[in-house]
């Protein structure tokens, strides 16, 4: 449950949010978001190799 609300709330309003404040380098916004998911689908297979 909590998982989606944060979801729901970096959709809805932080992602349009960093877009308004990019002033024209919206690229920053878009090769942020990607690397965060990035960094997160590593380090949840790094976990799931160590069994945690």
């Amino acid at each position: 449950i909590v998982c989606g609300i944060m979801v729901c709330i970096c959709v809805k309003e932080l992602i349009p949010t960093a877009y308004k404040f990019a002033k024209g380098k919206t690229h920053f916004v878009s090769i942020g978001m990607f690397a965060g998911m990035f960094i997160m689908v590593a380090i949840l297979t790094l976990f799931g190799y160590a069994g945690v």
